[in-house]
């Protein structure tokens, strides 16, 4: 699973994201309601092309209010991974936000992640887990 996200408030504004941003070279924002539940994701692309051609407007505006949402799909930590594949199948994604079993954030697991596990997997004679998450 990648860990290489930084999971931000809604509330916050752009210029408060930059600096996380840059510290923990992110490769995604997980951006989560009061609740710690994920409402949106962006990749570093989707960033760029939401940021960099309204940079002045959107330094200070919040989250919420600027609308950078996306297509955000959710999969249980205790799923089988076929599941996760299934679900990025039927909504043509290649990344998926981890979810608890109260919608709180996990992580991410991407199509590449699931890759290298059924490499590994298959390496060592054994059959895919579920998807194992550590808090990020």
């Amino acid at each position: 699973m990648d860990t290489n996200a930084l999971a931000v408030s809604l509330h916050k504004s752009w210029a408060d994201i930059v600096p996380g941003l840059k510290a923990s070279n992110a490769s995604y924002l997980v951006i989560l309601d009061d609740d710690q539940r994920p409402v949106a994701l962006l990749s570093a692309l989707n960033l760029l092309n939401l940021v960099l051609p309204h940079s002045l407007e959107l330094s200070q505006l919040p989250i919420n209010e600027s609308r950078p949402f996306s297509r955000l799909v959710p999969v249980q930590y205790t799923a089988p991974l076929w599941d996760a594949v299934n679900t990025m199948d039927i909504r043509q994604v290649d990344r998926l936000v981890v979810v608890d079993d109260r919608m709180k954030y996990r992580g991410i697991i991407s199509a590449s992640d699931i890759l290298k596990c059924a490499i590994e997997s298959e390496a060592a004679g054994s059959r895919m887990k579920p998807i194992e998450v550590s808090k990020s």
